[in-house]
């Protein structure tokens, strides 16, 4: 079926188009720039197409080569990341976390020493995003830590497990005077969360004439707005998730503990189906079950 395939051609052509010169391209495939071009002359025979345009050592592609390129890539990538899935990982005592970069530096590295007293034999590689929803197609991490409506709807690759919610209060430095001055900590970003989760929906939910009149201070970070509080600073309306550690160290406090704004979505622990029964990523998910225990 597959006989008449140039294979060595389109590996050829796949790399020149998506590196835009030959040079590069037979330096990744580890053979000269001639044999890269006799590559691309003999693919352009077999089709009886011209898939180049050349500008000197340029190169660009013609309406067909477009065409051929998003093919063979697609092709190749998804043959790349089926073979990585079917090989066994070359290190059994190591895991890869991916996970939003406000919840790896404020709730998971905090706790990792606990990981790593339990199983001092593994080695957890983690990996942030400023994504907190979507899943990318990479065969190489383990595990995707999201926070995600219910129910939660996955591609059929995938498996889940439920963490833990959140809720969102009023917090600050145990040495915070309420009649000072008084800066809001508030966070400026086109997240959607901070639609609703918000100093102005707070106000309207719980009205304090203390801070009536308070000046809003913004930061671009969830880490940012809580170091902020930590310092004295002000008042921050964050996560219960994300100020958890500081809250223990009695770094800070909740200053009204009843009057939260809740949040709709679940953090679930992502794992491609299958990958749950490696030894290292079974015992990183159960040991974020129990981290999601004091939720």
């Amino acid at each position: 079926m597959f006989k008449d395939l140039p294979l060595n051609a389109l590996r050829a052509f796949e790399a020149s188009a998506r590196l835009g010169e030959i040079k590069l391209a037979a330096a990744e495939l580890f053979v000269t720039p001639a044999a890269v071009s006799q590559q691309l002359k003999k693919l352009e025979s077999h089709l009886n197409l011209n898939l180049w345009n050349r500008h000197g050592n340029k190169i660009t592609l013609t309406t067909a080569g477009e065409q051929l390129y998003g093919s063979c890539h697609l092709c190749f990538s998804e043959l790349k990341q089926s073979i990585a899935f079917l090989q066994p990982h070359t290190a059994y005592n190591s895991v890869s976390l991916q996970l939003p970069d406000a919840l790896a530096s404020l709730w998971l590295i905090p706790r990792l020493g606990d990981f790593y007293q339990q199983h001092p034999d593994i080695d957890v590689k983690i990996l942030t995003s400023n994504d907190w929803q979507t899943i990318e197609p990479d065969f190489s991490i383990d595990v995707f830590i999201r926070c995600l409506p219910e129910p939660m709807v996955l591609d059929a690759a995938y498996s889940g497990k439920k963490m833990f919610t959140e809720h969102f209060g009023v917090y600050a430095s145990p040495h915070f005077n309420l009649h000072n001055n008084i800066n809001l900590i508030a966070m400026q970003s086109s997240d959607t969360v901070y639609d609703s989760i918000n100093w102005t929906h707070w106000l309207q939910q719980y009205p304090h004439p203390s801070l009536k009149g308070a000046d809003l201070r913004y930061f671009d970070s969830e880490q940012g707005m809580i170091q902020a509080a930590i310092s004295g600073y002000g008042l921050v309306l964050a996560s219960n998730v994300l100020v958890s550690k500081s809250v223990e160290q009695g770094l800070l406090k909740a200053l009204f503990p009843q009057q939260t704004l809740p949040w709709h979505e679940y953090y679930h622990a992502i794992y491609r189906s299958g990958r749950e029964r490696h030894l290292a990523v079974a015992t990183l998910l159960a040991w974020l079950d129990v981290q999601a225990l004091a939720y």
